[in-house]
């Protein structure tokens, strides 16, 4: 049973998860006049895959940590939270073979530098003609998108390009290109031309272009102001959810390990795994939320010496060695506090990321003086190029959207970044609520 929300403020309305997803549905339904809305989180805070720490007097991000400037949805509610955010520059070194240099000399050690502008201006033309992946979700992609990027790269005469962005994707945990569907990441690639031009430059002729921007009281402090402004209840852990339709109407039952309420309408901003521990699914939900992927992605932030004062260093190795660092960075100048990155599938032991961790810091002369930290993340829901093709699944969760009173909103829906996820949850909230 679809349901109509327009016009009817007085709906009760749960939001599942206090992340940036939630979060956003819930300023934005405010906006729209619904004033009855409490958001269940199961961690004891708010942010979801947002995890800001103090340390040495330093902010430092576990989770999201820059802004970019096509980050448009997220730039317009820092404007109206009155935050302020500071313009970064960064400085990205691969290493290669033990050895650092920059992203244009480890492409040309194996390409031309013909080879190289023609596959960056063959990947500038592919991205200006997919305008259509602006739009928010993915149930309009064509198909040809669905095959993995790294034989949509071969199609395409990218290797150039491809020898650059491999490792850098697995540093910033977003899978392994020969496994992943192109249509991930053509959509990141859309609002990161303009900081790649300007990274490139940085780290090639060693300018100080700004490259992006952080919250001067941290990615969850801005988080914290929108949340300040709802009925936000940490460690609420919900274990069921029950939907009946009562006289026309939908009722929708949550239980949660401290309380039970009923609602007229729910919004999920979960991880597909953990929706499905407590949703009363149907068929098609179980079917679709089962075939989701993701990775485990490790931020493990640590004192190290004899590392590069600043900047980011991605590893070549991290393409062939599965639980290899794919980037270490240091955000703090002032402090030795760096942070490390590993993607994996789970297969790794925390003995065995340790190891490899090591291994890496080590391979270029540096040492950890000791482990301060660590976060693993279920990162970067996705379908396989398999189960687009035979499920069909975009095309039916925009169908399932509004069903039995149930919104879907968070990563999976729009590609895993802070801004596609927050503006997939304000476009969903309007379409269905407006």
């Amino acid at each position: 049973m679809k349901v109509d929300s327009s016009q009817n403020p007085s709906l009760k309305i749960a939001i599942a998860g206090a992340g940036i997803a939630g979060l956003v549905a819930a300023h934005t339904l405010r906006n729209l006049g619904y004033r009855n809305i409490t958001i269940f989180e199961a961690l004891d805070r708010i942010g979801g895959k947002v995890h800001t720490i103090e340390r040495d007097s330093c902010l430092y991000e576990l989770g999201a940590i820059f802004l970019l400037d096509s980050y448009k949805t997220i730039s317009a509610l820092a404007k109206q939270y009155n935050v302020s955010l500071t313009k970064r520059s960064e400085k990205t070194t691969i290493i290669s073979n033990g050895k650092p240099v920059s992203p244009m000399k480890f492409m040309h050690a194996k390409y031309s530098w013909m080879e190289i502008i023609g596959a960056q201006m063959r990947l500038f033309r592919i991205l200006s003609k997919l305008k259509n992946l602006d739009a928010p979700g993915f149930s309009n992609v064509a198909p040809e998108l669905y095959q993995n990027f790294k034989d949509f790269a071969v199609r395409n005469k990218l290797e150039p390009f491809v020898h650059l962005f491999e490792p850098a994707i697995i540093g910033y945990g977003y899978g392994y290109l020969d496994q992943t569907p192109a249509l991930y990441y053509l959509k990141m690639l859309r609002s990161l031309v303009r900081f790649m031009l300007k990274d490139q430059l940085n780290s090639t002729l060693g300018l100080n272009l700004g490259t992006m921007k952080m919250f001067d009281e941290g990615y969850q402090g801005f988080l914290q102001k929108i949340a300040d402004d709802f009925d936000v209840r940490v460690n609420a852990r919900i274990t069921e959810v029950r939907r009946e339709q009562v006289e026309g109407s939908i009722r929708i039952h949550i239980t949660t390990n401290k309380s039970k309420e009923t609602v007229d309408r729910l919004i999920i901003s979960s991880v597909p795994a953990h929706t499905m521990e407590f949703l009363d699914a149907n068929d098609e939900e179980k079917e679709i939320f089962s075939r989701v992927r993701f990775y485990h992605f490790k931020v493990t932030q640590f004192y190290g010496q004899g590392l590069p004062p600043r900047g980011s260093l991605i590893f070549e190795d991290s393409v062939s060695v599965r639980g290899l660092p794919g980037s270490i960075g240091k955000l703090a100048p002032e402090s030795n506090i760096y942070q490390a990155y590993q993607m994996y599938w789970g297969e790794l032991s925390e003995k065995e990321l340790e190891q490899r961790l090591e291994e890496a810091v080590s391979s270029i002369g540096g040492k950890i003086e000791e482990i301060v930290t660590s976060e693993t993340f279920a990162y970067f829901p996705h379908f396989s190029e398999e189960d687009l093709l035979n499920l069909r699944p975009y095309g039916r969760l925009d169908r399932m959207q509004g069903r039995n009173g149930t919104c879907y909103i968070g990563g999976l829906f729009n590609f895993e970044s802070t801004e596609n996820t927050a503006a997939y949850a304000e476009y969903m909230m309007n379409k269905h609520f407006s």
